[in-house]
């Protein structure tokens, strides 16, 4: 997940210096990349869901998947925050 954040982010750089569509096309395709990675999260939490399942005998996939959607907001609510107070409208 880091590493797929990171080549997510590396692969950010190129894509605000493309001038023509071609090299905006292939930035994007590394992005793609990346955020596979990142997608991939939801699997990942399944599987957590599954394994603590069968240590515990209880089913609280609702917690995991209701923490994964909290931190999802409160990202969100700090880039709202961030555009907000930091970037400057003319």
């Amino acid at each position: 997940m880091i590493i797929s954040s990171l080549f997510y982010a590396v692969a950010l750089i190129p894509l605000w210096f493309s001038n023509t569509f071609t090299s905006a096309v292939l930035s994007t395709a590394f992005l793609g990349i990346g955020l596979s990675g990142i997608l991939l999260l939801d699997v990942f939490i399944s599987d957590v869901v599954d394994e603590d399942e069968l240590r515990t005998g209880a089913r609280r996939e609702g917690i995991y998947f209701g923490i994964n959607g909290f931190m999802i907001r409160l990202g969100i609510s700090a880039q709202s925050a961030y555009n907000r107070f930091y970037i400057k409208y003319d």
